[in-house]
């Protein structure tokens, strides 16, 4: 029973060195808040999807902010009220201008994310 626990966060530490850097960032901020329920390969997997397709944080609803991780029910609701009061942003440095977000947030956020500008430029 002993060497099981123990294999535990070998594997887990194992499996993570083969992903995005990026997502390994994600989860080892969330590791100690994670239960040892919770399927890392599904938050992998969605990371990864959102890594290749950020979401366009000036029309994200608040499940899909929620399926980052990253921000607290705090945080989200201090995010869309910042946009129902400003307007969609046009700067990503603008989240530094929202309450409870702090740098490491930003930085854990950044990589998912996008303004949705990009669409405007693609034939």
């Amino acid at each position: 029973m002993f060497i099981l626990l123990l294999a535990i966060p070998f594997t887990r530490m194992h499996a993570q060195a083969d992903i995005d850097p990026d997502i390994a960032q994600v989860l080892g901020y969330l590791e100690s808040s994670l239960q040892e329920t919770s399927n890392f390969e599904e938050l992998i997997e969605r990371l990864t999807q959102y890594k290749a397709h950020p979401l366009n944080i000036n029309k994200a609803t608040e499940t899909e902010l929620q399926e980052l991780w990253v921000l607290s029910p705090l945080q989200i609701h201090a995010l869309q009220s910042h946009l129902l009061a400003n307007g969609p942003m046009i700067d990503l440095l603008e989240l530094q201008s929202i309450d409870n977000f702090d740098s490491q947030t930003i930085r854990l956020l950044l990589p998912f994310v996008q303004l949705g500008f990009l669409s405007l430029y693609i034939g």
